[in-house]
C-alpha cells in the first residue's frame, strides 16, 4: 500500500530499486524523515519518490541518476543534512503552503514551482541558489516574508535559465530596497572585449546605473580623475568613461 509517513532512522542505508524494482513512483501521502545518520539513495531508479507534505534531510538523501528519478515535495523542505541531486528534477507542487529552510542554503541543479493553484505559497526561509533551470507553473513564490534571494548562477561553464513558465498561474512576492530579489548572474571572461548586456527590461530599478552600479558612478566631478575615485569603491560594476548610464 501508499505509507502515511516515512522514517528512515537508527544509521539505516536505505537503497531504492535494488532487490526489488520500483514498479512506479514511491512515496508516501504525508511526511519523509531522513533521521541524521541515515541515508536514502534512489539508485538507479527511474521513477519519482514523493513526499506529500514535508521533507526533512537530517541524514542523507541522494536522487536517482536515472532519467525520471525525480524528487516532488508536497509541503515544507527542511534540509539540515547532505541532498545529492544528480541533475533530477525538483518540483515542489501540492495544494499548501510550504517553507523552504536549508542549512547554509540550497543549491539545486533543476528546481520548478508547479503547485495546484496560483495562490499555494513556497516561501524561501533560506537563500536558494540554481545552477542549471528554475521553472513556474502554478504557485506562489515569497521571497518577501524573510527576505531571501533566489540566485541563478553563472559561471564559466553554464549559465542558468528560467524554463518556459506560466504567468497567468504564478506570483511573486518581492521585498523592499535590497532583500527579497532575485539575483541573476552573467559570467564575463577576464578579456575586454564587446559584450552583449542590459539592464532589467522593466521595473523602478531598470536603468544600468541602478541595477548593476547601485546608483554609484565614478566619482569624476569631485576627483576629475578615475584613480583618485573612492565614493563608488566596492560597488558592484564599475563603468568607465562618464557618469551617465
Amino acid at each position: 500500500g501508499y505509507p502515511n509517513n516515512i522514517i528512515v532512522q537508527n544509521n539505516t542505508p536505505l537503497t531504492l530499486n535494488v532487490t526489488y524494482p520500483a514498479p512506479s513512483a514511491l512515496g508516501c501521502s504525508g511526511y519523509i524523515d531522513i533521521k541524521s545518520g541515515s541515508s536514502v539513495d534512489m539508485g538507479t531508479m527511474p521513477y519519482s519518490l514523493n513526499s506529500g507534505t514535508d521533507l526533512t534531510i537530517a541524514g542523507t538523501l541522494t536522487l536517482s541518476t536515472a532519467s525520471g528519478g525525480d524528487l516532488n515535495v508536497g509541503r515544507n523542505w527542511n534540509r539540515t543534512g547532505t541532498f545529492v541531486q544528480n541533475n533530477r528534477n525538483v518540483t515542489f507542487n501540492g495544494s499548501q503552503d510550504g517553507v523552504l529552510t536549508a542549512t547554509g542554503g540550497q543549491l539545486f541543479s533543476f528546481v520548478y514551482l508547479n503547485k495546484s493553484t496560483k495562490t499555494a505559497k513556497l516561501t524561501l526561509a533560506s537563500e536558494v541558489t540554481v545552477t542549471d533551470e528554475i521553472g513556474f507553473t502554478a504557485g506562489t513564490l515569497d521571497l518577501a516574508t524573510n527576505g531571501k534571494f533566489c540566485t541563478l548562477l553563472s559561471t564559466s561553464t553554464k549559465t542558468a535559465r528560467i524554463a518556459q513558465s506560466n504567468s497567468v498561474n504564478t506570483a511573486f512576492n518581492y521585498g523592499t530596497g535590497n532583500t527579497g530579489q532575485f539575483i541573476i548572474q552573467r559570467y564575463v571572461p577576464a578579456k575586454r572585449a564587446w559584450r552583449l548586456m542590459s539592464p532589467p527590461v522593466s521595473g523602478s530599478n531598470a536603468t544600468i546605473s541602478q541595477a548593476w552600479q547601485e546608483g554609484m558612478a565614478f566619482d569624476y566631478a569631485t576627483t576629475g580623475t578615475q584613480a583618485s575615485d573612492t565614493l563608488s569603491a566596492g560597488y558592484a560594476t564599475h563603468i568607465t568613461g562618464g557618469t551617465i548610464s
